[in-house]
């Protein structure tokens, strides 16, 4: 697996964008954390702390990232 860097919030619509299907993102925030990928069909699918998953569109993603402390690209 790739070395994990350190994105900033200005460069998560970008990088969801590019996401391809075997890379991800992890959003930290100060109680938790969750996980986004991409599936096959382009639709992003967020897995939080809890193990639940949504499908959720990128403009929500960037939404709850501004809320964050630090984004990773993996």
């Amino acid at each position: 697996m790739p070395a994990a860097s350190r994105i900033r919030l200005s460069q998560l619509p970008e990088r969801l964008k590019l996401l391809d299907i075997d890379e991800g993102l992890r959003i930290e925030f100060a109680d938790h954390k969750m996980f986004v990928n991409k599936n096959l069909s382009g639709s992003f699918v967020v897995q939080f702390d809890n193990k639940k998953c949504q499908y959720l569109d990128s403009a929500k993603i960037i939404r709850l990232a501004k809320k964050s402390s630090q984004i990773w690209a993996y």
